[in-house]
């Protein structure tokens, strides 16, 4: 065995004129190898391509599971907040893939996956299929009025919208939603039924839907899929930023964050600091997801008053050494300093249920403001970065790597942004073309002039 104690071959009062010797030494000789071979060696698993394992798919998704658990035990920062359920989830799904007479096939096992990753309630989990993943559409857009799936936009004839969804595939829609919604890893109920709709819209074969008009006429549609360009925009209402006047409010401006709206952020930009200067009140409407530099538009209407969310990223740096690190975004990434005056008038902000991601992180910022009322419906309560980790037999797992709290450190996961004043829409209003929050959001800021 190694001693305690090694002496040193110099002492180090001795250092100094040990250096200077040894810059006399001249160089060492050079050293005797076998030159380098010519050709790089191939990995044996290249990095983008996934592991298949054919001769034994049954061990091979048991592999999965276990390592999506133990990546997820690693680094998942919230069991603390949502609880901790994966070792009986765990437990549930290895019995589910050893009780099946033989493997299952690639979907069927997606599905096992799903329902793991579920216990997470985690609306930024997903499990993936890298292999074949399907890559067609219903080209139609759901939004869920309470529990209640509505179209809200269509591109084929058979299907308009406003109209309910009472039954899909020939199942009841409640009995389907409840089965989808057992491996649909989520936060919020109201996100979970979004997340739990795209499983129907993402298909290779048609789909059969049972629909109620507004008129309350009973009608079936058998809708093809295609591919993702003719999927219309999900965004709950595509109207252009600018000032309210067709809405007999011409001193509010309407700015929409959504990237399928403005996706040119210097320019939306530009327009709200003309605005800004005229404007005696303003509508952010975060319902669909940002394409707009978020912390700038935060910078602009808060000034120095600008915070970020609390940050929280698990580290290991040791085998028992874990925590979590704090961050906050600084003042520069706002473009705003200290004094840095902000909008004086009353602000709105508009949520809704896929209000997620950035979307969320912005509306932490602004919300805390007392001049701005947060009107719709309650968050996603999913903001985080995503994490990763591929499985064995082509497969992979995303997941919330980071912890997003409010500014004042309280959790925000599973809570989200909850509105100031609640608005639901009705099926009406899509055929009608009435953003009911919106007309919420005029009254409120006019009030407040």
């Amino acid at each position: 065995p190694w001693p305690a104690l090694i002496p040193a071959d110099v002492p180090e009062e001795e250092g100094a004129a040990f250096a200077a010797e040894l810059a006399t030494g001249g160089a060492p000789p050079p050293v005797d190898a076998p030159a380098a071979p010519d050709a790089t060696p191939a990995l044996l698993v290249p990095f983008d391509e996934p592991m298949i394992m054919p001769d034994d798919l049954r061990a091979g998704q048991r592999a999965a599971l276990l390592i999506a658990h133990g990546t997820l035990r690693l680094f998942s920062p919230f069991f603390d907040v949502s609880g901790d359920d994966i070792d009986d989830r765990l437990v549930e799904t290895l019995a589910t893939v050893d009780a099946a007479a033989g493997p299952f096939d690639r979907a069927a096992f997606l599905v096992v996956l799903q329902r793991f990753a579920a216990a997470l309630v985690d609306g930024n989990a997903f499990a993936l299929n890298r292999v074949d993943p399907v890559s067609t559409f219903i080209p139609i857009v759901v939004v869920h009025l309470g529990d209640q799936p509505v179209i809200r936009r269509s591109a084929v004839a058979d299907a308009q919208p406003g109209d309910a969804i009472t039954a899909i595939d020939g199942r009841p829609v409640a009995d389907w939603y409840a089965e989808e919604l057992e491996r649909t890893s989520n936060a919020s109920h109201g996100y979970a039924l979004d997340l739990a709709s795209r499983r129907y819209l993402a298909r290779a074969t048609p789909l059969y839907l049972a629909l109620r008009g507004v008129d309350g006429t009973m009608r079936e549609a058998s809708i093809m899929p295609g591919p993702y360009a003719q999927v219309p925009p999900r965004t709950e209402w595509l109207r252009p930023s600018g000032d309210l006047a067709a809405e007999d409010a011409p001193e509010v401006f309407y700015l929409n964050m959504s990237g399928e709206v403005e996706a040119d952020s210097d320019a939306a930009l530009a327009r709200l600091d003309a605005a800004m200067a005229t404007a005696d009140a303003l509508i952010i409407d975060v319902r669909g997801f940002p394409g707009v530099n978020q912390y700038h538009v935060v910078g602009r209407v808060l000034g120095g008053a600008s915070r970020s969310p609390h940050f929280y990223v698990p580290e290991w740096t040791g085998p028992d050494n874990w925590r979590l690190v704090h961050s906050q975004t600084g003042r520069a990434g706002f473009g705003a300093g200290v004094d840095t005056p902000g909008f004086a008038g009353p602000i709105a902000l508009l949520v809704g249920p896929t209000t997620v991601g950035a979307g969320e992180n912005f509306s932490i910022m602004l919300a805390q403001a007392p001049q701005v009322t947060v009107i719709g419906r309650t968050s996603a309560g999913s903001n985080a970065n995503l994490s990763g980790v591929k499985l064995p037999g082509g497969f992979a797992l995303v997941y919330s790597g980071m912890e997003v709290r409010f500014p004042d450190d309280s959790p925000f996961h599973g809570v989200g942004i909850v509105p100031d004043m609640e608005v639901m829409p009705e099926a009406q209003d899509y055929v009608d073309g009435f953003d009911r929050t919106l007309k919420n959001a005029v009254d409120d800021v006019r009030a407040r002039l």
